[in-house]
């Protein structure tokens, strides 16, 4: 589609909404809107595993990624909070 956009570019884009950093102050609920969207977005951006010599480890709730030494690279996202993951 010629209209999509990326999640790193929206998030750009959700961060030109603010002034100075902060939100105006009658744009309380769209504030809270747009930081809520772009915490999504974040989500969708796959981040590297945290990697240790015994453990996988989600880089954004740090919960581990094995289990019984079995690793689960079949998922693209963190079963508990829904981070996007890169298993290269």
């Amino acid at each position: 589609m010629p209209n999509e956009i990326t999640p790193e570019a929206a998030i750009i884009e959700l961060n030109r909404c603010k002034v100075n950093g902060y939100m105006p102050i009658d744009w309380d609920r769209r504030g809270r809107a747009i930081e809520r969207a772009n915490a999504a977005l974040r989500k969708q951006i796959p981040q590297k595993l945290i990697v240790t010599t015994s453990t996988k480890r989600c880089p954004s709730c740090n919960k581990q990624l094995t289990n019984k030494g079995c690793i689960h690279s079949k998922y693209n996202y963190c079963k508990w909070c829904g981070q996007a993951l890169d298993w290269t």
